[in-house]
């Protein structure tokens, strides 16, 4: 079974994926597809590295079009828990005389 590559970069919140995978050295939606057959990922819906559509629209925000296709998230990709700020520890009031 692959794993939705929109999922993908919405869980690790990879704004610019583009960016990304030129950085691991992937500069081609080719070399993209056939990094994802590799890794187990179903290929991307949109051109990653690609100019806009020829139909002159903007891009799809993958979080937008994951989250519009499957609302519920697997366990195995959601995070272990949100991050939580420390509390400072309670100090001990001196009793006075």
């Amino acid at each position: 079974m692959k794993r939705n590559f929109e999922r993908f970069l919405y869980r690790r919140k990879i704004e610019d994926p583009a960016g990304y995978f030129s950085r691991k050295g992937i500069t081609s939606d080719e070399e993209l597809a056939t990094w994802c057959e590799n890794n187990g990922f179903e290929k991307p819906s949109a051109p990653v590295f690609g100019e806009t559509p020829a139909d002159g629209g903007e891009k799809s925000d993958p979080k937008k079009s994951a989250t519009k296709e499957n609302w519920h998230v697997p366990a195995a990709e959601r995070p272990l828990k949100k991050p939580t700020a420390k509390r400072k520890p309670a100090t001990k009031k001196k009793a006075s005389k």
